[in-house]
């Protein structure tokens, strides 16, 4: 009997792929869930395109599976998959007009001349580029440029959308913009689609899930709000949020609690599941309360914890809030805020929010903190 599962659009299994003595992509497993909009996030270098391009065949698994709706497509060729891709810079035919772009791939499909002249109406209304059809690509802006190859996918109707960092060359307030327009796309054609970025914002605003990768491997699965609101180790902690995430050494381990302590006499204790004997505790900057030296302390009935007095070394203003980096000995913070509670080198009362404080473990995995 089969045990193939058809929930999922595409399923990675045991997946490792090698270029000689570089490993690329580590013994991942993944399952696309059919009709989501999944993205890969990470580093350069994390192995994100390189398994953006084994989904769509253009590079051979060295072990492990693929499928794609319960079949075997490991050694299918790219154009036996059923899958259309964005690249990164368009792959745009420049002699073509944007018709031309449009109809080519329609060129190698069994439909006749009408139905390809409707696909191609449903795609340029969908994208309102109804306009540049006599137009060539270089003819086009970026933004222009980025919808024709959308469209270009979309009349083939394929049941997947693989797409590698197609935003990348756009300026940031046209990115910000389309990337909306593309999940409004995407949920209006229920198309499943992988999307490969290196950006946490494009990734944390468009994806149903986010895949997080570092050095060929699966850091963590999860929807925004998961591996932001809680991440599985230290790297998935400081890698979102901008700014990172504060790291405090503890100075002490006893009794299934962490002490960090900053400066004497202040200890912040944080129980924590089993024994722990070397941890981090982490704190995201906009949960972290800074206060003027002579105020009467952190907002302790908000669930805020006092931490320290700390020098407060520089003020950046953001706009909407001020980036404040906070000093005392060895120790470094910084804090999100929306005043600011000093000048350069005054003393400041530092207090952590309580029910955001992270603990990571020797081996850098999230522990379970009890409340």
């Amino acid at each position: 009997m089969s045990n193939k599962n058809t929930e999922y659009g595409v399923e990675l299994r045991n997946v490792t792929k090698r270029f000689g003595d570089l490993t690329a992509v580590d013994d991942i497993d993944l399952a696309v869930r059919d009709g989501e909009f999944l993205v890969l996030l990470g580093p350069s270098g994390c192995g994100k395109t390189t398994t953006l391009r084994m989904i769509a065949g253009l590079e051979v698994p060295t072990d492990g599976t693929i499928e794609m709706h319960g079949s075997d497509v490991t050694e299918k060729l790219p154009q036996k998959r059923d899958l259309s891709m964005v690249f990164q810079n368009y792959a745009l035919y420049p002699h073509k007009t944007v018709e031309d772009n449009l109809r080519f791939p329609l060129g190698k499909m069994d439909i006749t001349e009408e139905e390809a002249t409707e696909k191609v109406e449903y795609a340029t209304e969908l994208l309102g580029i109804e306009d540049l059809l006599d137009k060539k690509p270089g003819q086009l802006s970026g933004g222009q440029r980025q919808r024709v190859a959308l469209g270009r996918t979309i009349v083939r109707e394929p049941n997947l959308f693989l797409m590698d960092e197609p935003l990348s060359n756009l300026d940031a307030k046209l990115r910000v913009n389309t990337r909306s327009e593309l999940k409004d796309l995407q949920q209006q054609l229920g198309t499943t689609t992988v999307y490969v970025t290196h950006d946490q914002e494009e990734a944390m605003s468009i994806a149903d899930r986010i895949v997080i990768m570092d050095d060929g491997q699966i850091q963590q699965i999860g929807t925004p709000q998961e591996v932001y609101k809680n991440p599985a180790n230290e790297f998935v902690a400081s890698f979102l949020g901008e700014p990172g995430m504060n790291f405090v050494q503890t100075a002490a381990s006893s009794n299934g609690s962490v002490h960090a302590q900053i400066t004497e006499p202040v200890d912040l204790e944080v129980s924590v599941e089993g024994d722990v004997p070397h941890s981090k505790v982490g704190v995201r900057p906009q949960d972290v309360w800074v206060g003027p030296g002579n105020s009467p302390g952190a907002p302790r009935d908000n669930g805020y914890v006092e931490i320290s007095k700390m020098r407060l070394e520089t003020i950046d203003p953001l706009g909407h809030s001020y980036e404040l980096r906070l000093e005392r000995g060895d120790h470094s913070i910084i804090a999100l805020s929306d005043d600011v509670p000093g000048q350069v080198g005054d003393e400041v009362d530092v207090a952590f929010n309580r029910s955001s404080i992270h603990v990571f473990g020797e081996n850098t995995e999230a522990l379970s903190v009890k409340p």
